[in-house]
């Protein structure tokens, strides 16, 4: 196996793996909400990203990924990133503030 001719034991190869964080929050949307503007607004302020609308907005980035999505089922959003962990907590923090506000 890989850790018997690593000679590292199980701690010492899994603290050599890059760390992720995946941070997932969901809000609200009530009738006046536009959230086509604010998944509009959002895609516009990451030009760079890789982008895939098939189910809600998914962008990719090399430090991470972000989607948002709406429920087929409840009137509300979801959000899902993951990535580095500075840089999903931000984007997390980012997104967050532009979905509620």
């Amino acid at each position: 196996s890989h850790l018997a001719e690593s000679g590292k034991t199980l701690a010492q190869a899994v603290d050599g793996l890059p760390r992720f964080s995946f941070i997932k929050a969901k809000g609200t949307l009530s009738p006046r909400t536009d959230i086509k503007g604010k998944l509009r607004r959002i895609e516009k302020l990451h030009p760079k990203g890789r982008k895939d609308k098939r189910d809600g907005l998914w962008l990719g980035f090399p430090e991470g990924w972000f989607q948002v999505r709406l429920s087929n089922t409840e009137p509300i959003w979801r959000l899902a990133v993951e990535g580095k962990p500075d840089w999903a907590e931000a984007k997390a923090r980012e997104l967050k503030k532009l979905l509620t506000g």
